[in-house]
């Protein structure tokens, strides 16, 4: 979806809404008319009973109520249409860069993950806040472990594709699901057992139907006078001494269970949005089916629970408590029904969260690719190739479109890519380039490139150290820390995708340059393909020597009085360095400016 498409759809919804509220307006008056006239009309009635005056009455409340329904649904309508309306809005925003009103993802960072932290998959500004449009937090947690964990097998992949690319080409049902109310859930959901022998047996079934039909029998007898009252009140008196007894703890759990299903009552929305259309791509249509296609459906066990907590409200005031309970036993059979929905669907609960959020993730994921309708989704390179990557025309997701300048890179198998240039050049830029347009091909999701071909790997990165002197890690240290992780992770992964930036930049130069050496001597003697930046010009030898193994790439600047940044890659060594070059100038207009 483009700009003119959001305003589009805001131009639209916003005319519905103010015609709603029009009809709304006159509703309102409608409403006061109607009551007014039942009133009247039962005044009448109460004064001057007779046929004439109690059907009016009858018809001025019908009137009334009619009213009043219509106008729920009007108002409904209004919230549903303010909620899209906000969602292109949102979107319009993102378009220009704001993301301020999307989750950042910042609890999902960790800088021991292979390659998160250094790929900036979380925090301000990070993938995960271009991409997260959830609306449950199970969704949100999906996403997120679908960032950080990639799919290792070309069916997952393509499964990715093809259930992104079923909700991207469909707007409207995907700006319906964005619009429902967020919920921050819990799925956490219990209700306590009655405990004792005594509890267990007031619970059985027969004991309720026994004791209710000897109390209404009393009744019945009493009304008739054909036995004294004392045994109807002495037998109602029993039946709510035991409904206390019986729900002591467990209508503190019932209650419970209202706040619980506080939570779980945004998903009606959500479920009704899910299940209004026919989905076709596997993904998909696996998490409908097991939402509503079998005999337990998740939309029928909301529904009851949602009448048994409705029920459950009815017995809060304190006479209806007493003559339920003194009756029928209310609360003990109320509790029945809990264990029971407990025991047919709870087990459910689960599996059904989980495929909610993984329609949830993936709906995300469309909705990046449908805001980015120029890029293009990933090709799987089968196995037997020589190449792991194959791009044209790619660059950074981060960057805008009109403004980036776009990249062709091969990489193959067993290859370690030396990319050397000066500060600024673009060389860690392109390294992220690299790694995030893969995470997003290995989703399903549509890349910054005019083509992206890639082979099936894992992935590590070590971009972005840091030192902790909390825990006395240098460094250097740290750095250490962080080549060993990966040396540990490529000896238990068939291929890797490795992108390193300045190996040991946390000592001297003639040590880093024969420790850099050392490591990658190393670390080719495992299943690695490799994108290495790098100051040291000396380390770019490698790719003369051992043209098999090491091809040099570099980001070359033109130095004149302002420096010239191409950020276009190309082969061969860089020439040109600029720290001196910009440090001599910077001291030069100090000079000047005293």
């Amino acid at each position: 979806m483009t700009r003119t498409d959001f305003q589009e759809k805001v131009a639209g919804y916003t005319a519905k809404a103010t015609a709603l509220k029009r009809k709304s307006t006159i509703s309102l008056y409608g409403k006061l008319f109607f009551f007014i006239l039942t009133v009247l009309f039962a005044w009448l009635c109460f004064k001057s009973p007779g046929i004439i005056h109690l059907t009016a009455a009858i018809a001025s409340a019908v009137a009334y109520l009619a009213t009043v329904a219509i106008d729920n649904i009007w108002q409904t309508e209004i919230e549903k249409l303010d909620r899209l309306k906000n969602v292109c809005q949102r979107e319009l925003a993102a378009l220009d860069g704001d993301f301020s009103a999307f989750n950042d993802g910042t609890d999902y960072n960790d800088a021991t993950h292979a390659f998160s932290y250094d790929l900036d998959l979380f925090g301000r500004n990070s993938l995960f806040q271009r991409l997260d449009r959830t609306v449950t937090r199970k969704g949100s947690d999906r996403l997120a472990y679908r960032l950080t964990n990639l799919p290792l097998t070309a069916e997952e992949i393509t499964r990715n594709r093809e259930a992104v690319a079923e909700l991207c080409a469909d707007d409207d049902w995907r700006l319906n699901f964005l619009s429902n109310p967020g919920t921050d859930d819990d799925t956490g959901f219990s209700i306590s057992r009655p405990e004792g022998r005594l509890r267990t047996f007031i619970m059985h079934p027969a004991f309720t139907t026994v004791s209710v039909m000897l109390t209404l029998a009393c009744l019945l007898l009493a009304l008739c006078a054909l036995c004294p009252w004392r045994y109807f009140v002495a037998i109602f008196l029993f039946q709510l001494s035991v409904a206390i007894l019986a729900s002591r703890k467990t209508v503190k759990a019932s209650f419970n269970a209202t706040k619980s299903y506080q939570k779980y009552k945004s998903y009606f929305g959500i479920l009704e949005t899910i299940r209004q259309t026919a989905f076709k791509s596997p993904i998909l249509a696996e998490a409908q089916r097991d939402l509503f296609g079998k005999e337990t459906s998740c939309l029928k066990a909301f529904r009851r629970l949602a009448t048994l907590l409705n029920l459950l409200d009815q017995r809060i005031n304190g006479l209806m408590y007493i003559l339920l309970n003194g009756l029928f036993l209310y609360d003990v059979q109320l509790i029945r029904a809990f264990l029971n929905w407990e025991k047919t669907y709870l087990p459910y609960f689960g599996h059904w969260m989980d495929c909610i959020a993984e329609i949830d993730a993936l709906t995300s994921f469309a909705n990046y690719a449908a805001t980015h309708p120029h890029n293009a989704f990933g090709e799987i390179i089968k196995d037997g190739s020589d190449h792991v990557i194959q791009a044209a025309g790619m660059y950074h997701p981060f960057l805008n479109e009109s403004a980036a300048v776009p990249n062709d890179f091969t990489l193959k198998k067993g290859n370690i890519a030396i990319v050397t240039g000066a500060n600024m050049a673009g060389k860690s830029t392109f390294l992220r380039t690299v790694g995030v347009n893969y995470i997003l091909a290995c989703n399903g999701m549509p890349v910054c490139a005019g083509q992206f071909r890639f082979a099936i790997m894992s992935l590590f990165s070590s971009m972005r150290t840091t030192d902790n002197l909390s825990q006395n890690v240098s460094y250097f240290n740290a750095e250490l820390l962080r080549l060993k992780q990966l040396l540990h992770y490529i000896k238990n992964n068939r291929l890797t995708l490795v992108i390193l930036d300045e190996i040991l930049k946390g000592t001297n130069s003639k040590d880093k340059l024969e420790g850099s050496k050392l490591f990658l001597k190393e670390m080719t003697k495992y299943p690695v393909s490799g994108i290495i930046a790098t100051h040291d010009l000396e380390l770019a030898e490698l790719g003369i020597k051992k043209p098999e193994t090491y091809r040099n790439y570099c980001f070359e600047i033109a130095l004149a009085k302002e420096i010239h940044y191409t950020y276009k890659i190309q082969d061969g060594i860089a020439k040109n360095m600029n720290a001196s070059y910009l440090l001599s100038n910077m001291l030069e207009e100090n000079m000047k400016d005293e």
